[in-house]
């Protein structure tokens, strides 16, 4: 709560989200659920809302908006070069919502799957660049047999694996967006690591149960 505060920011609101649907997967009837469920978003995204506006006071004492801006002034550093060939960039970015929304994808694509192979500058970065392009193997290997909708469908319909999938998309967009660095990158992502890959294992198991029947 005190040290790493952020990673609070992503795993409560994806603990929020399981609970209502961990719950709304033990309801049997269809009918029921098609009314239950927006209620379940609806107090789900309310709940949420109100998270994010109170996280300055009881959360470490940073607001979303000097979140925000910090993210901002860091991805500047990195234009003057105080990291030098150990950087990456996605991009400038205005310190608002609009501005960072067009960074989602390349700050999760960044704190999931970088540094490539290509981008390794040291022997230590190596293994991260292997670790890397394993995850990025898997991932291509689950769409192309799987398919994108029953990729996603097989999350959606487990409680868990969604919670697993907003908690790696929440703290992923955070380091991806706030991270110039890639030592930095693959020392703030290690909270991510065990949740992505528990999920797309698990995804991986049900593509070979599925296949052997």
């Amino acid at each position: 709560y005190l040290i790493k505060s952020y990673i609070l920011l992503a795993f409560i609101p994806s603990l929020i989200i399981y609970v209502n649907f961990e719950r709304l997967e033990k309801i049997k009837s269809a009918f029921i659920k098609i009314f239950v469920l927006p209620i379940t978003l609806g107090g789900s995204l309310l709940v949420l809302s109100l998270f994010i506006n109170n996280w300055g006071d009881s959360g470490g004492g940073i607001s979303s908006a000097e979140l925000l801006a910090k993210a901002s002034v860091q991805q500047q550093d990195l234009k003057r070069g105080f990291y030098g060939s150990n950087s990456f960039d996605i991009g400038d970015f205005e310190p608002t919502v609009s501005g960072v929304i067009s960074k989602v994808p390349a700050a999760i694509n960044a704190a999931f799957f970088r540094p490539y192979i290509w981008e390794v500058g040291s022997p230590t970065m190596l293994f991260s660049g292997i670790e890397n392009a394993f995850i990025l193997g898997l991932v291509i290997w689950l769409l192309l047999t799987k398919g994108v909708i029953t990729f996603f469908k097989n999350i959606f319909q487990d409680s868990f694996l969604l919670f697993c999938l907003i908690y790696c998309l929440i703290l992923g967009f955070m380091v991806g967006l706030s991270t110039s660095n890639f030592g930095a990158l693959v020392r703030y992502r290690i909270p991510i690591m065990p949740f992505l890959l528990f999920m797309f294992l698990v995804l991986k198991n049900k593509t070979k149960v599925v296949n052997n029947t």
